[in-house]
């Protein structure tokens, strides 16, 4: 997905959360409760500083969901999130 300077990143990555908190199907417990916590975390940062304030608590969500999750699915589900975040981090955008 391209988005320009004025979209809000944060709603994005939440929205991405939520997607894939909805589409998982539940039967291993890293994507289950994984994808839930993701969407929870990055609720809670959109009233509490952004994303980059929750960067280290995604960024390990991430590497557990990737390393014990049964699918392909799980595996990959915070990907784009942790993607806009080195981004971030790197000083490559601003937004999120």
């Amino acid at each position: 997905m391209i988005f320009d300077e004025t979209v809000d990143m944060a709603v994005i990555l939440t929205r991405v959360a939520a997607f894939f908190r909805d589409e998982s199907c539940g039967q291993c417990v890293p994507c289950r409760v994984g994808s839930a916590k993701a969407h929870r975390i990055l609720t809670g940062a959109l009233s509490n500083g952004g994303p980059a304030s929750v960067d280290g608590q995604i960024r390990e969500l991430e590497e557990t969901m990737r390393k014990t999750s049964i699918c392909g699915l799980g595996q990959v589900a915070l990907g784009p999130v942790v993607s806009v975040l080195r981004l971030n981090a790197s000083g490559s955008r601003d937004e999120a």
